[in-house]
């Protein structure tokens, strides 16, 4: 239970697109806590230094302990260099070896 006044720091393990932080900011606004920062172990979003709540327009800061830029792409040849070199998409399995997707 978070009460009205209450100082709340907002913690995630991996940002990518924000989304589990961005559903969390509401819940904390609505029951009249403070959010005085989010932070995030590992910031795979491009470098994004604030949330903005959906709720309430407010902006939050964002920190994060380590950023990783790893290059995404829309699926498609015109967008993916792998997929426009006829590269297979292979996503890693259970134990660790790589596994066709779909399969």
């Amino acid at each position: 239970m978070i009460l009205p006044g209450e100082r709340v720091l907002l913690v995630d393990d991996i940002l990518t697109t924000g989304g589990s932080l961005l559903a969390m900011i509401p819940a904390v606004e609505a029951m009249g806590g403070e959010i005085v920062e989010c932070v995030v172990l590992v910031d795979r979003s491009g470098g994004r230094a604030t949330l903005t709540s959906p709720a309430t327009g407010r902006t939050y800061p964002l920190r994060s302990l380590w950023q990783l830029d790893l290059p995404t792409y829309e699926p498609g040849a015109a967008t993916c260099p792998r997929c426009a070199a006829g590269e297979p998409v292979h996503a890693p399995g259970s134990t660790g070896a790589a596994a066709p997707v779909g399969a």
